[in-house]
């Protein structure tokens, strides 16, 4: 699992250095512990295996190896902890029967291995790999309310953990009830500690478990230990993997909540800032929602009093028949592309604007967006340009009817 952690969070150049590094490790621990040699590093190429099928398939999938997203824990329950295991466990078990180590059969080794290292990967991996990506110069941006929820979940869960693993005097028919009074704390930090909150509290719970069931306290106070194994891997298994989705779920939904508050920020500033016009009605009933300051300035009319009523009521346009056909067609089509239309102010100026207009969702609500790009100025000035035309043609006209009246006198 360790090595699982170290595979995922280096790049692959770097996995042979990691692997050598493995090996001191594997002989130091099961060499003291009286394990043949040709057993070890049979364990070794086993445990390896494991290791780089898991890091390799999930590098495959996302470079990543955060859990802050359903795609990556799905990825990494689905890879990284079951079909690594699943696999590496057969060539694991024919390794023990080729050594002739022990004499369980083959699927008497097979499955606790398993279960064993899925438990293990569970409990080590996620840690290991957000701990990894920790700043300590971040914690002083924390705000001092997190510390104290922090301190609260952390308390309330070790406080649990004492009362059901280490208390001896347990009534026998609430055994099994009780395991499920860690579980309102791992929600809770699954919520609102994400992946990282949610790996460090169940691993606490994991040890808490583990040294229930070493001891054969309740609830794990079977006749053998066989029986404490199996029940504790299943329950932890159990319990880690809806835990550690769920805290996935909520990363990745905060994480769209900021990239939405961040894009709704950005079209705040853009629409308060636009040259053009620009007003925001509702879709089921025309009524405006919100202008910007070029809108107020163009059509005389405080934002307030614009607000809650309809472009229709507030007599914006110049001929009452637009009106109606630009209302009939967005509600037909559902946009407008650079219509020209008259408009008024509230002081019937008028006012001519090339209006487009799309559908956006504001606060969960269908609207449109219309813009209105003012073009009077741009008229009234094609309308002088015509009209000195028209002079200097006219002149023109006279300045040679003259040249010819001279000519011929």
């Amino acid at each position: 699992a360790i090595l699982l952690a170290a595979l995922l969070l280096t790049p692959p150049r770097i996995w042979p250095f990691l692997l050598l590094g493995a090996l001191p490790a594997h002989l130091l621990v099961e060499l003291n512990s009286g394990i043949p040699l040709r057993m070890v590093l049979s364990w070794f190429v086993s445990n390896s295996t494991e290791a780089l099928i898991g890091a390799g398939l999930m590098r495959q999938i996302d470079r990543s190896p955060r859990l802050d997203s359903f795609r990556r824990a799905a990825n990494f329950l689905v890879i990284g902890v079951f079909l690594a295991t699943f696999l590496s466990s057969f060539l694991d078990a024919a390794l023990v029967a080729w050594n002739r180590f022990g004499t369980e059969s083959y699927w008497d080794v097979w499955r606790p291995r398993f279960l064993s290292n899925v438990l293990a990967t569970l409990a080590l991996v996620p840690v290991i790999i957000h701990a990894s990506g920790a700043r300590l110069r971040r914690l002083r941006d924390v705000p001092v309310g997190r510390y104290v929820e922090g301190g609260l979940l952390a308390a309330g869960l070790l406080t649990v953990c004492v009362m059901i693993f280490l208390n001896e005097g347990a009534v026998p028919v609430t055994a099994l009830a009780i395991l499920y009074a860690p579980l309102p704390f791992l929600l809770w930090a699954a919520v609102r500690f994400g992946p990282g909150g949610s790996s460090a509290s169940l691993l606490v719970l994991s040890l808490f478990a583990v040294w229930a069931a070493i001891n054969g306290h309740r609830p794990f106070d079977a006749s053998s230990a066989h029986d404490n194994a199996l029940l504790l891997q299943l329950f932890l298994i159990v319990t880690y993997v809806p835990v550690l989705t769920l805290a996935a779920l909520m990363a990745e939904r905060r994480r769209a909540e900021q990239s939405l508050r961040r894009s709704e920020e950005r079209f705040a500033v853009a629409f308060r800032s636009s040259p053009d016009a620009l007003v925001i009605i509702r879709q089921r009933d025309g009524q405006i929602v919100d202008v910007n300051e070029r809108w107020v300035s163009m059509f005389s009319y405080p934002r307030t009093a614009a607000i809650g009523q309809s472009l229709k009521q507030l007599n914006l346009f110049r001929h009452p028949a637009d009106g109606d056909r630009f209302y009939a067609h967005l509600a037909t089509q559902g946009h407008l592309n650079e219509v020209e239309l008259q408009l008024r102010t509230r002081h019937s100026t008028p006012r001519s604007a090339l209006v487009t207009a799309q559908g956006v969702m504001m606060a969960d609500e269908n609207c449109f967006l219309i813009v209105m790009r003012d073009v009077t100025d741009r008229h009234r000035a094609e309308i002088e340009l015509s009209t000195q035309r028209a002079e200097l043609a006219h002149l023109s006209r006279v300045v040679l009817l003259g040249e010819l009246s001279a000519a011929f006198a």
